[in-house]
């Protein structure tokens, strides 16, 4: 059986759209947008199950970086989730 080609918006893959996660310390870690759009985006941040640990909306500027401090929840592993209103990236990082 011949599986047909799966097409999509070359726009999906857009690079422009980015972040990366680094420890700071237990609990705690930055994310670090790599991309110089000035725009609105929104941060959730997940435990293993699901559960929203935490939610902001910011205004993004030139070199942006967020702080996200949960080091009074019992966990380490965070599933974090930024979007905007036309992409949406979803990484996660152990905070120990």
């Amino acid at each position: 059986m011949t599986e047909p080609h799966v097409h999509y918006a070359t726009e999906v893959l857009n690079s422009n759209f980015d972040f990366q996660l680094q420890t700071v310390s237990e609990g705690k870690f930055a994310i670090n947008f790599v991309n110089d759009n000035k725009e609105a985006v929104s941060i959730k941040v997940y435990d293993i199950i699901g559960n929203v640990l935490y939610e902001e909306n910011i205004k993004l500027k030139s070199n942006a970086s967020q702080q996200i401090d949960l080091s009074k929840i019992k966990t380490s592993f965070f599933i974090v989730e930024i979007k905007n209103g036309r992409f949406n990236k979803v990484k996660s990082i152990v905070a120990s």
